[in-house]
């Protein structure tokens, strides 16, 4: 049987998937080009990787609604959950580290090689063919160490969210059926009829306590809103309490696994495209190292996606397109945001491109000048005029 959580070893770069044609299918959201819906592979295992680990959620004990105990023990259980998952994060997020990090070499080193021959420095000895030799080392510690830190922001990500879910569902349980004319008194009392006795608030809760696993608070709202309206319709309609309950529970059931899909595709999308500019900015550092940048004149700037670019972006790519910042710089937004490379939010399609050097491309000090006495320098080969 496949492994649907195996590691993706991928090999090419995230954005070559991205086709520029606006062309679209009938019914098709507007500036949605066909085809950018599907996720790459390094995608779709993880999302395979976050449905596996929220699969694995226990469903909040109805008694945590009243019992704080129970409710503090249920928080652990998220975290030990989720945390068993971590490792795997980790190798997807370093699967696309290095692979975005070998691109990224193999992309500049063309691109500063060529930058050499255009300004005459392609005579012997080659800084040329030095350049074209860069490689991305796979094995660099930071890499893996990115990966680790990067998995454990998203797992403390994913609890807090679903800690902050479940308190909101408590929230919404107390409060809904408390005066004659709540949103949520017809699933009350249906419940009420279906289990006599029981706390409402306990019921409610053990409804919708699988279905908010895995969901963000506007998602979750969005679920106990529609089955709450869909409780009302039904018993306006006079239909049974024992129906309402379960059709209201199926419905939801069938609503908030769409949404968790829907979030598994985001996280997926946006932590691979944090990975991908996270290699292309280790490769850029790596070749510093080797002394194939400098650091000092080296520009990176913000290259937007193909399509449905939000306003932080526009701004962003269209600023840094003018006036590229250094390496070690931060971007900085107008809303406040800040980061080394994209993503600036959820879903981002932007990624980092480096300019060697804007002066013209001539030899960076750290490469010397391939003057008597200053050979040029690519980490520890030595080109002189010998």
């Amino acid at each position: 049987m496949r492994n649907p959580i195996r590691v993706a070893r991928q090999r090419s770069d995230l954005w070559g998937r991205f086709p520029l044609s606006k062309a679209r299918r009938p019914g098709q959201q507007a500036g949605r080009t066909p085809g950018v819906n599907s996720l790459s592979a390094a995608e779709r295992n993880l999302a395979a990787v976050v449905s596996a680990a929220v699969d694995a959620l226990e469903s909040p004990p109805p008694q945590a609604v009243i019992d704080l105990n129970a409710r503090r023990e249920y928080e652990r259980d998220i975290l030990d959950t989720l945390a068993q998952y971590a490792e795997q994060f980790a190798d997807e997020l370093h699967a696309q580290y290095v692979a975005s990090g070998e691109f990224a070499a193999r992309e500049l080193g063309r691109k500063v090689a060529a930058a050499y021959r255009r300004v005459g420095k392609a005579e012997q000895p080659l800084p040329s063919t030095a350049a074209l030799n860069f490689r991305f080392d796979k094995l660099d510690p930071r890499a893996i160490e990115w990966a680790q830190n990067r998995a454990g922001s998203l797992i403390t990500n994913m609890v807090g969210q679903q800690r902050a879910v479940f308190r909101q569902l408590v929230t919404q349980a107390l409060a809904s059926g408390q005066t004659p004319g709540s949103l949520g008194r017809p699933l009350i009392e249906a419940l009420q009829q279906v289990s006599p006795g029981s706390p409402a608030a306990q019921e409610f809760v053990e409804m919708f306590g699988a279905n908010v696993n895995g969901l963000t608070e506007r998602y979750e709202q969005a679920v106990v809103n529609r089955s709450l309206q869909m409780a009302g319709e039904l018993s306006e309609r006079g239909v049974d309490p024992t129906k309402i309950v379960e059709r209201v529970r199926a419905d939801a059931n069938k609503y908030a696994q769409r949404l968790r899909r829907t979030r598994a595709r985001t996280i997926a999308r946006t932590e691979i495209l944090t990975a991908n500019n996270a290699g292309r900015m280790g490769a850029y550092r790596q070749a510093v190292e080797a002394g194939m940048l400098d650091s000092q004149t080296a520009r990176k700037e913000w290259e937007v996606g193909p399509f449905d670019v939000c306003p932080i972006c526009v701004e962003l790519g269209r600023t840094t397109s003018t006036t590229p910042i250094p390496l070690d710089q931060q971007f900085q937004a107008s809303n406040g945001w800040s980061g080394d490379a994209p993503p600036a939010h959820p879903n981002c399609r932007c990624t980092v491109e480096i300019n060697p050097n804007p002066n013209i491309y001539s030899p960076t000090p750290l490469v010397g000048s391939g003057e008597d006495g200053d050979p040029y320098r690519f980490g520890d080969i030595r080109f002189t005029d010998a």
